[in-house]
């Protein structure tokens, strides 16, 4: 950059010139060449600090590209921070799948108990929760029509005698080819209708839990029990005394929790990997941290609605009464068991979608220089977890495997 001389100033020095002295007129002729390297020289001056300026400028302005996800620390830092340094770890870790589900209990473990006739409860003490055992009495009912069911019993018993002997005395005035043949046919014939008459009722007597001995000795009972089909706990209770009840009615619920399992809905994209024998390892939220196994029984074969999943049948071991059916669970499906590269989960750090490890680029002078690096993880079990660079990094690299949290924080800082 040249500095430009005030054309006015510098005509007014030749004008002047005119009027020097002779000895001054001997020298006019190297004015002019003065005058042009004074020039030069004062634009060269003038122009070098503004020049060095702008070029400190632009090299403030633009950090190198590397410097973004680099941290330099003293060898005094490192040592405050705690970082160790370290290699990847082989171990042996589960592939998993993720599924939720419920713990439930199969159909024979579960009863809704109604009457077999409609009646009137006369007595019952249960609550819910209550423990019960098969065959306890859980109601009482009465009604009129219980009455008149063995009342007809009887008198179908009573005929069914009478003609048990009309057919035998048939029988044998058939065989002394004495009595008429027809007659031996209807006797037959009221004796098989009686007959069946008397079992039938017979059966729905004995189904509302009527005594057969006791009222063939001639005892009729005005109520029938109601009798627990399985041992359990009861879950509901839906009658009070005086309530008239339908055989269409639910009066009690009871379940056994001594063989509950655990369904499992998997979606369609893991379905094929699930088999039978498989391991899960399941928590009940409600319940606690605690983790349970669980081994897979039955694995679905067709997909439900519009889900897209399938149903998992696991059974509990060890098998478990503490929980309660219906609860919500979490579970992981363990399909297989490989060897995998991986750190503490303390080494690997996330930002926003991302996550990555800090490298050891530079050690020298008593210097250290940490480069983070993105990578993919997988599983996470123990406190480890599978980690693999995105971009290639030498078998001899050595990874930050405690304190990378403070590498982050200090290239946050920079950052900002």
């Amino acid at each position: 950059m040249l500095t430009i001389i005030n054309n006015k100033s510098f005509s007014m020095r030749i004008k002047s010139s005119n009027h020097m002295s002779a000895s001054d007129t001997a020298l006019g002729h190297k004015f002019p060449v003065y005058f042009f390297f004074l020039a030069v020289a004062l634009a060269i001056v003038s122009c070098s600090p503004m020049e060095e300026e702008e070029q400190e400028g632009n090299t403030r302005e633009q950090p190198s590209a590397k410097a973004a996800d680099e941290v330099r620390l003293t060898s005094q830092q490192v040592k405050q921070a705690g970082i160790e340094i370290g290699g990847f770890d082989q171990r042996t870790m589960n592939t998993e799948i993720k599924a939720n589900g419920v713990v439930d209990i199969p159909p024979q473990n579960m009863a809704s108990v109604s009457a077999h006739m409609g009646g009137f409860v006369k007595y019952t003490e249960l609550l819910p929760g209550d423990k019960v055992k098969k065959g306890q009495t859980l109601a009482i009912l009465e009604h009129p029509s219980y009455i008149t069911l063995q009342q007809e019993y009887l008198q179908a018993l009573s005929r069914l005698g009478y003609l048990q002997k009309d057919l035998e005395r048939q029988t044998e005035l058939e065989k002394e080819n004495v009595g008429a043949k027809r007659k031996l046919q209807q006797a037959e014939s009221d004796y098989a209708i009686t007959k069946a008459q008397v079992q039938g009722l017979k059966a729905q007597l004995q189904m509302i839990g009527i005594s057969i001995p006791s009222l063939e000795k001639g005892t009729i009972a005005r109520t029938v029990s109601l009798p627990s089909p399985i041992s359990g706990y009861v879950k509901s209770v839906h009658v009070n005394i005086g309530k008239y009840v339908n055989p269409t009615d639910v009066l009690f619920e009871i379940v056994n929790k001594e063989h509950m399992h655990i369904e499992l809905q998997v979606f369609e994209k893991d379905a094929a990997k699930v088999k039978e024998g498989q391991l899960i390892k399941f928590t009940v939220p409600q319940a606690g941290a605690e983790e349970m196994a669980a081994k897979i029984y039955l694995v679905g074969k067709v997909f439900e609605g519009e889900s897209k999943s399938i149903n998992v049948h696991g059974h509990m071991e060890p098998e478990r009464e503490d929980l309660l059916p219906g609860a919500y669970i979490t579970a992981r499906i363990i399909t297989e068991q490989q060897a995998i590269a991986a750190l503490p989960e303390e080494a690997v750090v996330s930002q926003g979608d991302s996550s990555y490890i800090f490298v050891e680029k530079v050690n020298s002078s008593g210097n250290h220089t940490f480069q983070r690096v993105p990578v993919r993880i997988g599983v996470a079990e123990g406190g480890s977890i599978a980690a693999s660079p995105i971009i290639p990094l030498a078998d001899s690299m050595h990874i930050v495997k405690k304190g990378t949290y403070y590498l982050q924080a200090a290239l946050k800082n920079t950052e900002e």
